[in-house]
């Protein structure tokens, strides 16, 4: 409505910006419910109305009975969507940190928003283990992986507690630009491996991105 209306959602898309990695799906009450949950929803409508049909789609969001991801996705079905909401969040999370429409067909970017958002953590010296990390479902981290002068392949195991389905995608960049996105396949236990035999020479930057996706 605010982006119809011609209001500026600046200060939401900015909070967001600063907080990329909560959860889209769980808002909590209170005290504890920010602007960037506010940028999140935003964002998120904003895209699927880019992506999926624009304004019929929006609206039969609306008019639905359904709430939350059963109503979304009962809205793609009736406009003849073929993907799923859990599908189109694994390809919001890049368009959130890439926001390229001339990579993928457009799949990952915004025409009516410019983003930019950075990883939480950056590592460039290996090798590294990382354990214990938490994510909320339907929240993304950014997890950079910068070559040094002496790199030559990268090889990341990554597992998950297996408790629920994750999405795994790893953004490639050269020359400070984005180059492909790869889906890391990961194991009914959550387990997986990414290999980059190009790392250190025509990509010189990883971003990992994780994320728990459960359907309810």
């Amino acid at each position: 409505a605010m982006f119809l209306c011609g209001y500026d959602p600046e200060g939401h898309v900015a909070q967001f910006e600063r907080e990329p990695y909560i959860s889209l799906t769980n808002w909590p009450r209170g005290s504890q419910s920010r602007l960037s949950h506010y940028g999140a929803a935003y964002l998120w409508m904003l895209y699927l109305g880019e992506q999926h049909g624009g304004q019929e789609t929006i609206a039969a969001i609306v008019k639905g009975r359904g709430n939350s991801i059963t109503g979304i996705n009962n809205a793609l079905l009736s406009q003849g969507v073929t993907k799923t909401f859990s599908t189109i969040f694994a390809d919001w999370k890049i368009a959130n940190f890439v926001d390229d429409t001339e990579l993928a067909d457009g799949q990952y970017g915004y025409r009516n928003e410019e983003l930019n958002l950075r990883a939480r953590r950056t590592h460039s010296s290996y090798p590294v283990t990382v354990v214990g990390n938490v994510l909320d479902s339907y929240a993304a981290d950014y997890i950079a992986l910068s070559a040094n002068g002496g790199d030559r392949g990268l090889n990341v195991a990554f597992e998950t507690d297996g408790s629920r389905p994750y999405d795994l995608r790893a953004i490639e960049f050269r020359d400070g630009r984005a180059i492909g996105v790869r889906d890391v396949p990961l194991t009914s236990t959550g387990k997986g491996n990414l290999i980059s035999s190009n790392f250190g020479s025509s990509v010189e930057k990883i971003i990992l991105v994780p994320s728990a996706q459960p359907q309810g």
